[in-house]
């Protein structure tokens, strides 16, 4: 009678911390630490700046338009440091195809096109990436974040009217404000994010925490 009474106050006792900790468990997201993004981006610094660029030949014979384009394609990786704030770093690489075409009229008036010069740019950045949660549930994250880096650039220009070529290399520092982001689902997937600089004004993709 006497050992009855305390073990059924330990049951009872179990039982409803079981209770409290599942309660909590389902209150609060699961902690993982760990966050892998992979995304393509869209209107990158880069982009924009090489259309502007070719835009400039209206006031010559000449038409310059880009070809093939590349990225940039983004991997970022980033770990929980505080339920509010996560560090990491970004690279990216993007990779553009300008051609300028040499205009010309025929004897009966007709314009006439030939390539005259093909440039081949390659853009690479490394940099480190803050990121701040404003609000977080089971499923999503809202999110904004900031990154300044390095950025590498590779270009080879190459003249078709007189077969030669050359190279430049160059590198600086250049960053992206990620203005917002939003993250839907658990353990497995998808992001948006828009903001301003090398990693362009909207990006899209998947992610993987642990």
């Amino acid at each position: 009678m006497t050992l009855r009474k305390p073990l059924l106050l330990l049951v009872f006792g179990v039982f409803f911390l079981f209770i409290g900790q599942n309660s909590k468990a389902q209150e609060a997201p699961p902690e993982r630490r760990n966050l892998l993004q992979v995304g393509y981006v869209t209107l990158s610094l880069q982009e924009i700046s090489t259309r502007l660029d070719n835009s400039f030949t209206f006031l010559f014979p000449v038409e310059a338009r880009v070809r093939p384009l590349v990225g940039p394609v983004l991997v970022t990786y980033s770990r929980t440091v505080h339920p509010k704030w996560n560090i990491g770093g970004a690279a990216s690489y993007t990779y553009i195809r300008a051609v300028a075409d040499r205009l010309s009229r025929d004897q009966a008036g007709n314009v006439q096109s030939t390539i005259a010069q093909e440039e081949r740019a390659r853009f690479y950045t490394l940099m480190p990436t803050v990121q701040f949660t404003w609000a977080r549930s089971h499923r999503a994250r809202l999110y904004s974040g900031v990154s300044l880096g390095l950025v590498l650039f590779q270009e080879e220009t190459k003249s078709i009217e007189t077969a030669e070529t050359w190279h430049q290399l160059e590198a600086g520092f250049l960053g992206h404000l990620n203005v917002f982001g939003v993250q839907v689902g658990k353990k497995v997937g998808g992001y948006l994010e828009g903001g301003f600089g090398v990693h362009g004004l909207v990006t899209a993709g998947l992610f993987h925490s642990s």
